[in-house]
Formats: structure tokens, sequence, C-alpha cells
């Protein structure tokens, strides 16, 4: 008998996109284990909620009072719009909540989280077969409790995962860099494994742990049946901002030109935003006079986002790159990858090779970068063009290369790579 124990802060019905990740771990794990248990903040049922019913998991929800929780009690969304990171307090307080040794208290967790976890770890590890822990980044209490269970049972095999990197070139995120990066090298050096979403990520994490292995975001099986595709054409963005690493005036700007030009008709076209950040689009969609057009759905479930990803004839990916950093393969890029509609991705920074891979593989579309106009222009420009002569969008994926990102073939390899495969005591 083997069980796998997952340390998740962010678990469903908590409503994050980083909540897919964990969601489709848990669910393929069962195949390679004989019991999956889950540990979780008792925040995932006061946060904004997702349609995701996780009644038949084995799941410990550990008691929380953090910043989180406060924010939600006073009546205040704890889900911080861009304009609330970029004041001078909110970048103070999101830089210490990040920072070794601030954020053991004032992190997402925080001190009772790790507390009331690690006991009820505890307890689990005396009434279960418990040989494998994966904890999940972030928030870094996950880590820190797997940390502790590995130093009380040096047996576990732990994996400690990184959707994204804590110690960040890309950003400024953080007081005392290099003694987080200290930190880090102190903490991991405890796990067996270190996993994260891309060769660029690990290529960082390397510096902390001999042994980083890519498992990647995976594509999802489609919910639910087939959505008709929206009466109008419906370019869509559904997600973040991330303050100013994702750019969007590029593609506004190529939407007002064409209009303007008269190769769109304003009639028969829609932009689409669903997401928190409301407020970074309103005041480019203003200047380019495209009220209009705009239509702004705010924050919505994931299921909802599914819908309008799935009924939208060009989706649009907006992410970022540095000559530090790349490989920013986040779970919004096979979230539109599972919704199989054209793809337009808009980077902003210098070439990313692992995206335009992806891309290129599964014939999703086009990637451009910030201020690229032309590559813009054409692209939707062609699409348009395709809908009105056709009344449709027609795209083939590649089939080939969208079944080698499916979540089963991903956790598949990473069982046959780590021996879980040979070590199953059920089939």
């Amino acid at each position: 008998m083997k069980s796998l124990l997952l340390i998740a802060y962010k678990f469903p019905p908590m409503q994050s996109v980083s909540c897919n990740r964990t969601w489709a771990i848990y669910n393929g794990m069962h195949k390679y284990f004989d019991h999956v248990h889950v540990i979780t903040t008792s925040n995932r049922h006061i946060l904004p909620q997702d349609d995701i019913d996780t009644s038949a998991a084995q799941i410990t929800d550990a008691k929380t009072i953090d910043y989180r929780t406060l924010f939600q009690r006073a009546g205040k969304t704890s889900v911080a719009g861009e304009h609330a990171k970029t004041s001078m307090f909110g970048k103070v307080a999101m830089k210490l909540q990040s920072s070794f040794p601030t954020l053991r208290l004032f992190g997402e967790g925080g001190l009772l989280y790790i507390k009331n976890a690690v006991n009820a770890a505890e307890k689990m590890l005396k009434r279960h077969p418990i040989t494998h822990v994966f904890s999940t980044y972030s928030p870094y209490a996950d880590h820190l409790i797997a940390l502790r269970l590995k130093r009380a049972h040096p047996e576990l095999f732990w994996i400690a995962d990184f959707r994204d990197l804590h110690v960040d070139p890309a950003q400024d995120n953080l007081y005392w860099r290099k003694y987080q990066q200290d930190v880090n090298q102190k903490i991991l050096k405890h796990a067996n494994l270190v996993t994260t979403v891309s060769e660029g990520l690990a290529e960082h994490l390397r510096s902390f742990h001999p042994n980083v292995q890519v498992l990647p975001n995976g594509i999802r099986e489609q919910s639910g049946k087939t959505q008709d595709l929206f009466p109008k054409f419906t370019i869509a963005y559904t997600g973040s901002m991330f303050q100013d690493k994702r750019r969007h005036d590029t593609l506004i700007e190529a939407i007002a030109n064409l209009i303007r030009k008269g190769v769109f008709s304003s009639t028969d076209i829609e932009l689409v935003y669903a997401g928190k950040d409301s407020n970074v689009w309103w005041p480019v969609i203003r200047q380019h006079q495209l009220e209009h057009i705009f239509r702004d759905h705010g924050l919505v479930s994931r299921r909802d986002a599914e819908i309008i990803q799935q009924r939208s004839h060009l989706n649009i990916l907006l992410t970022y790159s540095t000559e530090a950093l790349k490989g920013n393969l986040t779970g919004k890029l096979y979230d539109y990858l599972s919704a199989q509609r054209p793809l337009l991705v808009l980077i902003n920074g210098p070439a990313d090779p692992e995206i335009e891979k992806i891309i290129t593989q599964t014939g999703a579309g086009v990637v451009a970068y910030h201020g690229d106009l032309d590559t813009v222009t054409r692209y939707i420009t062609s699409a348009y063009e395709t809908w009105k002569q056709t009344g449709a969008f027609a795209h083939a994926y590649h089939e080939d290369a969208l079944s080698a990102l499916r979540w089963n073939q991903i956790l598949e390899r990473f069982a046959e790579q780590n021996g879980l495969k040979s070590t199953m005591t059920h089939a």
C-alpha cells in the first residue's frame, strides 16, 4: 500500500487558475497511489467559489486566519486588483508577505495554517501508509508544512512543486533577494524532487536543487456540451493583467485601426474581457473609443470562463518574458488549448521559444510580440474575413500534439520517470 499527501492551499472550490493544476494532479494521481489525501486551507470555503464538486475527495481543511481571511470577513475582496498592487502601501505589503521571514507570519496561510496543517498531517501519517508528499507553491506555506513533515519523517518522498518562481528575476516582488535565495536553498535541499511548469523556470530552480523536473500544466477534458459560437465575431481575453507585465494595447490599437478603416464593422464584432482587472482595460478602450464593442464581464467562475473561451472566434493570451526568464507557461495557456479555438498569443518581451514551440506544434494559432502591430493586424483580419465569408472560423488543431499535452499523458510520463508505476499495488 502506498498513499500520497497533497498539500495545496490553492484547491477547489476556491476560484483560482492555480486550482486547475492541483485539482488535475489530485485526480490523476489516483492511478498511481492507493489513496490520495489533501490538506488545504479552510479559506477555500469563504473565498470566491467555482462550481467544482469535491465532495468525494479525501480533504482535510486546516483552520486558517491570514490576510485573505481578514479581508473576506471585512467584506473586501481578497483578490487584489492591479490598482491596489501599485499603491505605495500595497507594494510594501505585497513584498513583505512574499519575503522571508515575514511571509511565515503575513503571507498566504501564515503560522496558524502551517501549525494546523502539520498537526493534521501527523494524525494522517499514523492512520494511513503515506509514502509521498506533494506540496505546491504558491503560497510558500505549503512547502514549509512539507519541510516539517520531511524532517520528522525522513522516509517520506517529498516533491516540491512550483507553478511560478518565489525568487523571480523578472519581478521586483521581494525584499532581501540574496537572503530569499539562501532560504530557498536551505529548504529545498530536503526535498527529494523539485517540479515546475517549464524548462525556463527549471533553469532557475536548478540553482537550489540538483533534481528538477518539468511537470507541465495540461489540457483538461472538455466539460459539458459543445458550445455554439457567439453570433458576433468575438475576440476574448479571460484572465489577469499582472500590473504592467501583460500588455493589451497593441491588440486594442489593431482593432481600432481596422474599424476606422472600415475593414471591421463595429456592428458585428465584440471584444470581450473577463477578469478582475477591468480598471486596466477601460482607459485604453476609452482612448480608442471602443466602448460600443467592449463587453466587460468582470470576474467570472471557471465554468463561465470556459464557455467564453469555447464560444469566441479568437482567444487572446497575454503573457510576458524577459531575458532572465522565459517559459512563462501559465495555466491560462492550457485553458485556451483545451477550448481548441484559434489563439493569438501576445508576449510582452523578447522571444520565448517554449511558447512558440507549443503554438506551432499544436497548430493553435499565432505568436506575436508587444508592438508588432502588423502581425496582430494580419491575423485578426484573416480570422474576421474568413468568418464573414463562411460564417465560421474553421480551425484544426493537431490532435497528436494536443494528446501529448493532456493531463493523463503528462502524469503517465511523470509516473514512469519516477518509478510510480513499477511500485503500484493496484491496477
